[in-house]
């Protein structure tokens, strides 16, 4: 992503630059480490750095025109020279004065269950030349007021599209950076105040800070997410001639350490908008890395190994057809709960009950399962039983405060009394305890005695104050 800078810069002639007496006198700047500069050769200004790159003469010398392009211009130069990130780069107006920076940073999620620094997402390099009609307008078709908090590479591009989908809603930046460009003023205008637009129905704010702030009321997302959601499946492949008139979606994706739960909510949520829009759904679940494949099989398929098809065409005849959507091409992985917020809006509003209608264990897994299962899961009459999932090891307070992870835990005192209103409130009979922590697992024998089913299954505990991190999959010996 590229982002403005438009604060103070400092001016150096690299004539005159002497590294070792310029550092440091730099340095007698308390703030040096957050000093940017533009750099000049005969008075012209070249290039721009921050103190990192001075210090280790990684300059790029580059300038870019102020203009409505700079942002896609930018982006593909990055993209073409391989441009390390953070990166600055000077936009000059017509006279050679600079009027800002373009700062070149990767593109970083922050949200509850990632670690402080966030995680990384995927750039969006092809923007520019995405065909509309493959595009998924689906998380921001209901807003009639898109209030965009910040002017970068995304919020730019975002409003453009927006304004060329839906030229009847109302466009509106909260930043003055929007007068760099007099393109994004003709579709979109400035305002100095949220309260305007605050509380109106169907508006959508769209932030550039990394953060979803998403309640019932309020719709806040970030850029990056945003473009997520629209651009996920835009670049379609013709393998043949076959099924011309009928477009596919391949679910290629690799789930690395995901487990099962995840595995069947994320690929329904998928089969759920390839159903909705009439297109055809494959999984093929082959790709590493996956816990689930073991080096055994030749083009072994997860899916395949655990449940029945949910498609009546082969894979052969995919890589015949002449419209495929591909998960892997497109960038899509598994975790997309901080990836793509329309794929959150499916999960909390259909997955819980039609998943189990859909999705279903094949006959040789059924049969596995009975025979680990307590008899009382067994029986064919109706028992109320209480399914709670407590994962422990690497999901404890004191696990995600050694990763530096933001997660609130329930403390297993609340788990065990809010399993005992639920169960009394209810009705429930028994209690079914899936857990791989076995200070979890004896708590909860303690607590319940004969009401608590459960597995035989290895469980391990892990000092992780006192032996660091250690993933729920070591601990358990998986690996």
């Amino acid at each position: 992503m590229l982002r403005i800078y438009d604060k103070e810069v400092f001016s150096i002639e690299i004539e005159d630059f002497d590294a070792e007496q310029s550092m440091e006198n730099i340095m007698e700047n308390p703030d040096y480490k957050k000093m940017l500069f533009v750099l000049t050769k005969h008075g012209a200004i070249v290039a721009a750095s921050n103190y990192e790159g001075l210090l280790n003469n990684k300059i790029v010398i580059k300038t870019f025109a102020g203009k409505d392009g700079v942002f896609l211009e930018a982006s593909n130069f990055c993209r073409e020279n391989k441009i390390p990130y953070n990166t600055y780069f000077p936009v000059l107006n017509e006279d050679g004065e600079c009027e800002y920076l373009l700062h070149y940073t990767d593109n970083r999620i922050f949200s509850a269950g990632l670690p402080r620094e966030g995680a990384r997402l995927r750039e969006f390099y092809d923007y520019g030349i995405a065909d509309n009609k493959n595009l998924d307008y689906s998380l921001v078709e209901c807003a009639g007021i898109y209030v965009f908090y910040d002017v970068e590479e995304y919020t730019y591009a975002l409003a453009c599209l927006l304004a060329l989908k839906y030229p009847h809603k109302q466009i509106i930046f909260l930043n003055k950076k929007i007068f760099y460009f007099p393109e994004l003023l003709k579709i979109a205008r400035f305002e100095d105040s949220i309260y305007s637009t605050f509380g109106k129905e169907q508006c959508m704010w769209i932030t550039s800070n990394g953060k979803n702030y998403e309640d019932e009321y309020l719709h806040i997302y970030n850029s990056i997410n945003v473009m997520n959601s629209i651009f996920w499946c835009c670049k379609r492949e013709c393998f043949g001639k076959r099924n011309k008139n009928q477009q596919i979606l391949l679910i290629d994706y690799a789930g690395g350490e995901a487990g099962l739960s995840d595995y069947i909510k994320y690929t329904y949520a998928y089969y759920w908008i390839a159903k909705k829009r009439g297109w055809k759904c494959v999984i093929d679940l082959s790709h590493k890395p996956n816990q689930y494949l073991t080096c055994e099989t030749e083009n072994e398929d997860m899916w395949e190994y655990f449940f029945e098809s949910l498609s009546d065409m082969p894979l052969s005849e995919v890589y015949e057809s002449a419209s495929v959507i591909r998960c892997s091409t497109n960038g899509v992985k598994m975790t997309v709960w901080f990836d793509n917020p329309y794929i959150r809006m499916i999960l909390r509003s259909v997955i819980s009950d039609d998943v189990m209608k859909t999705v279903r264990f094949n006959k040789e897994t059924e049969e596995e399962i009975k025979k680990y299962m307590p008899e009382v899961l067994t029986r064919k009459e109706d028992n109320r039983v209480l399914g709670v999932i407590l994962r422990g090891t690497d999901y404890r307070e004191e696990a995600n405060k050694s990763r530096g992870r933001v997660i609130a835990v329930a403390k297993l005192e609340k788990v065990v009394a809010k399993c005992k209103f639920i169960m009394k409130l209810y009705g429930y009979e028994y209690l079914f305890i899936a857990t791989e922590d076995s200070e979890y697992f004896e708590k909860m024998k303690e607590e319940f005695g004969d009401k608590c089913l459960y597995v035989d299954q290895k469980r391990v505990s892990h000092d992780y104050e006192a032996g660091g991190v250690c993933s729920m999959l070591e601990a358990i010996g998986h690996r």
